[in-house]
């Protein structure tokens, strides 16, 4: 971790103890805070009027109806793919024809293959946009908004909620149905528009340092770890995506000759790729270029993740409440003899045995999968 982690890290642990020092001493000082905290130990959940400001102000717009309830049908489609995908994987960890560090939960993945900063930041923003996008679409069907709030680790966001009144739970199943999609298809939208992003972030310049070189492959012994690639066949590399192009262009046994920078001494080297085409290394941008690389890129796998997951038909994920409106969204989106009989017959399959079963298997797996990457 370097030295800018470690000091946004401090900030928010500095943050937290001020949050905690005035909760504690506002009642002895009648101090009028904007906010409510409740802490279980190193977390708390911090509720605030400004997400319910912002949700009342978007949340006017009828639009948000109509787009959420369209999204029903396409959310359902992706929950089947998301099933049948999970299940697959389960299966393969369970036959070892998948790793078992493939199911290792994300969460334990922090620090270590995911940045701290970089992720936590990805990982609140990805919650934060799905639980608005609740509030937003409930406000549109009327709906009124218990609370908002942040949820925090040692002063650190992990995102954000929205807490719904009694009303809710007894609204139709279209609006709930609505409410719920709205969530994972805007953390679909929003990794989409980070991989659409993710090519700007490696055009931008910064220096390319070698943070591994692989054993027993060509750059082994001859370039080590911090070496930063001046250039690539006489191609100057001043950023990730140059990087990436040159080493593209490698061809299997091919002499290439790579300069780079060592204790601020130019270094030049032939070095000859192997059958695949590689010279075995791996390289990484330097100072807030990777910082904000890392951001684009784990803002759009956790964003995509978060989506997927949400949209498992199991209780009390938002995929439950997509499969359960169904019959009723395609016979009032329809509005016709035909469509009454699809959503009729949909009513048959999909209800409320059959979504617990499929929900039960789901957790079963989670739990019989996780276990299984341990053992």
């Amino acid at each position: 971790m370097d030295l800018s982690q470690n000091m946004v890290l401090i900030i928010f642990i500095l943050l937290w103890i001020l949050l905690l020092t005035l909760d504690k001493f506002k009642e002895k000082y009648d101090l009028k805070l904007n906010y409510e905290l409740k802490t279980y130990f190193v977390f708390g959940i911090l509720k605030t009027k400004i997400g319910l400001k912002f949700i009342d102000k978007v949340g006017k717009y009828k639009f948000w109806q109509w787009l959420s309830t369209l999204s029903i049908p396409l959310a359902v489609l992706i929950s089947i793919f998301a099933f049948v995908n999970y299940l697959m994987s389960s299966l393969g960890v369970i036959n070892g024809s998948i790793e078992r560090e493939a199911a290792t939960p994300v969460i334990m993945l922090f620090g270590n293959t995911i940045p701290w900063i970089a992720g936590i930041i990805a990982l609140g923003l990805g919650i934060t946009i799905h639980e608005l996008a609740h509030g937003i679409v409930a406000r549109s069907f009327n709906q009124k908004i218990k609370s908002t709030g942040i949820l925090l680790a040692l002063g650190i966001p992990l995102g954000a909620f929205v807490e719904f009144t009694e009303e809710y739970q007894n609204s139709a199943k279209r609006v709930r149905g609505s409410v719920a999609a709205a969530g994972p298809m805007s953390n679909l939208i929003l990794a989409l528009l980070f991989l659409f992003a993710l090519p700007w972030g490696t055009s931008l310049d910064s220096d390319i340092t070698i943070s591994n070189v692989l054993e027993d492959r060509p750059a082994d012994g001859v370039l080590f770890d911090n070496d930063t690639i001046y250039s690539i066949n006489g191609v100057k590399i001043n950023s990730l995506g140059e990087f990436q192009k040159e080493a593209s262009k490698l061809k299997p046994n091919m002499s290439s000759n790579i300069v780079v920078i060592r204790s601020n001494e130019m270094i030049d080297y032939n070095i000859t790729t192997d059958s695949d085409g590689k010279i075995g290394i791996m390289a990484v941008t330097s100072g807030y270029v990777n910082l904000l690389i890392n951001i684009i890129y784990w803002s759009f796998m956790l964003n995509l993740l978060l989506a997927i997951f949400n949209l498992l038909p199991a209780i009390p994920l938002d995929g439950y409440h997509i499969w359960v409106s169904l019959p009723d969204t395609i016979r009032e989106l329809g509005n016709s003899r035909i469509t009454d009989h699809i959503a009729n017959g949909l009513s048959y399959v999909i209800n409320d045995k059959v979504l617990h079963s499929i929900g039960s298997l789901i957790w079963l797996l989670i739990i019989v999968v996780i276990i299984y990457s341990f053992i």
